[in-house]
């Protein structure tokens, strides 16, 4: 069946609803990664001051000002063809961000992952709702729209588990691990 076929299922493939959530939360993430960390990046990057700020509002501020571009091209291009590299890429960037960049990269690699986040927005809840049967796609859409909350939640648990996890020895590595690019100026 193709994009623009309009048939109407009898069976939702849930399995298939499930993985589209699931983008949505590896999308609600690219917020999420940067906001609990908040503090540990202003370690890192102290001479960013209250530019630091970029680093969560940059995807919000693409999302405003080219949402319905992003939503004109994925809809052109074809929703399933464009969610996969819009993973793959956010992913990809995610794996550069981890390494720590210079903050002028880190600006610049969260510019072209709020690119991947708006196509997987786009994309995944228009795929949701065309392979929902028409019993199930008020129920498959009230799914998705949980997505940001529920990876919002997900990630401060975390950060809290793992605070909570540094005790003693821990809480020492923790202080080396954030003074380490400090250290190592001459």
């Amino acid at each position: 069946m193709s994009e623009s076929d309009n048939m109407e299922h009898e069976r939702t493939p849930v399995g298939l609803v499930l993985a589209l959530w699931a983008a949505g939360l590896g999308a609600a993430g690219q917020f999420a990664k940067i906001s609990v960390q908040f503090s540990f990046l202003q370690d890192i990057y102290p001479e960013a001051g209250v530019g630091l700020g970029f680093l969560v509002s940059l995807i919000s501020f693409l999302g405003i000002g080219l949402g319905l571009f992003a939503g004109l091209i994925v809809t052109r291009l074809g929703f399933r063809r464009m969610l996969i590299p819009a993973l793959l890429l956010g992913g990809l960037i995610s794996c550069i961000q981890a390494l720590m960049p210079s903050l002028p990269i880190l600006l610049v690699s969260r510019v072209i992952e709020g690119a991947s986040h708006l196509v997987i927005v786009v994309a995944a809840p228009t795929l949701i709702g065309q392979v929902s049967a028409p019993q199930h796609r008020a129920a498959a859409m009230t799914l998705w729209s949980t997505f940001f909350g529920v990876d919002a939640t997900k990630a401060i648990r975390q950060h809290h588990q793992r605070n909570q996890a540094c005790s003693g020895a821990g809480r020492r590595l923790k202080r080396i691990v954030r003074n380490w690019p400090h250290s190592l100026k001459p």
